[in-house]
């Protein structure tokens, strides 16, 4: 992804690290505390500058971690497409889209309400993506042929009604979510989830098939999210430690969705996505699963035992990020909701 070194010639505002750092204390106070500051953050030069030589490279490295556990044949359709993101940002997941899947002649359009914002994205698109064909615009316009919606933490601020109807109205082929993963974002994504399923999507991520989500339908007080576990590039990992935001282990929310096709794209069947890593402890893993049985979605914890593997994949284990799709041996159901498992060793090769 993109090191700060490469980002900053293209800010708006040249800004010293003190600098820097203090702005990115008021968003990421905007962020948690004060909502209603976030607005007068955004007419900032400066802040917007902070933000995408923060929030801009670490947020990628959620888009690159989504679209590597995605099929090929989806990606090739994605590269077919024209990309739409919603609440582009500095441009974010359209760059990240770039570098992820060295689309640089896909079409891509950043949409987002913020002047400063689009300003940031096409000086960013300028200097580092010259050949890339990007519109960035206040609206979406009208396009012709296939086409993906890509929301990044812009359904949690627009709610799931207003998605869905962007959604029928744009007539998405392709729809990508990646939000919050946060217990009130995961509220509003069941709720997206469900309307998307109605209309006719298939979901591809996380959800192993359209059955009812386990933890919705059972009311528990839990939420399904995914973490994001990775390293940073060193002058990113200093301003986290400045600001003691931990950005190496980002909680997300992550949702795919396409209409039609979905037996031929999914790759899902007989496997097991990763919802949870519960607990680290002596002898094993203890992780929760999300799997398939007939109409129905369900939860099982499973104990993965560490004497399967040599030291050097325990600690690839240890450092996996949440959202996986797995696939094991059952060898002893030590209740109907628990299981001890042989783990393939494919996992390895992603990690």
């Amino acid at each position: 992804m993109l090191p700060l070194s490469k980002i900053q010639p293209c800010l708006l505002e040249d800004l010293s690290e003190t600098e820097i750092v203090k702005c990115l204390k008021d968003l990421s106070d905007g962020f948690t505390k004060s909502r209603h500051k976030i607005d007068d953050l955004y007419a900032s030069r400066k802040h917007i500058s902070s933000y995408a030589s923060f929030y801009l490279p670490t947020n990628m490295y959620k888009m690159e971690f989504l679209l590597s556990q995605l099929p090929e044949k989806l990606l090739e359709q994605l590269r077919g497409s024209t990309i739409i993101e919603v609440g582009t940002g500095p441009g974010t997941y359209i760059f990240a889209l770039i570098e992820a899947l060295k689309c640089q002649m896909c079409s891509f359009v950043g949409v987002d309400h913020s002047p400063l914002m689009l300003e940031q994205a096409k000086k960013l698109h300028d200097s580092l993506y010259p050949c890339s064909d990007i519109t960035w615009r206040a609206d979406i316009p009208k396009v012709d042929g296939e086409k993906t919606l890509v929301f990044g933490n812009s359904l949690n601020e627009m709610g799931h009604y207003s998605a869905l109807k962007l959604v029928k109205s744009n007539k998405a082929k392709i729809v990508i979510c990646i939000e919050p993963g946060t217990k009130d974002s995961f509220e509003n994504m069941g709720q997206f989830r469900e309307g998307m399923i109605k209309d006719g999507y298939q979901i591809l991520y996380p959800c192993t098939s359209n059955g009812p989500c386990p933890i919705i339908k059972d009311k528990k007080d839990d939420w399904c999210h995914q973490v994001v576990r990775t390293k940073l590039d060193d002058s990113i990992e200093r301003l986290s430690q400045m600001i003691k935001l931990d950005r190496k282990t980002m909680p997300a929310i992550f949702h795919v969705y396409i209409r039609n096709e979905f037996a031929a794209l999914n790759d899902s069947s007989g496997k097991y996505r990763i919802v949870r890593t519960v607990k680290n402890i002596k002898h094993a893993f203890l992780w929760d699963i999300c799997l398939t049985e007939g109409d129905d979605n369900k939860i099982v914890r499973i104990e993965v035992m560490k004497k399967d593997f040599k030291k050097k994949e325990v600690k690839l284990l240890e450092a996996m990020s949440t959202g996986h799709l797995i696939d094991f041996e059952i060898t002893k159901k030590l209740s109907a909701d628990k299981w001890r498992v042989k783990l393939s060793h494919s996992i390895l090769d992603e990690l």
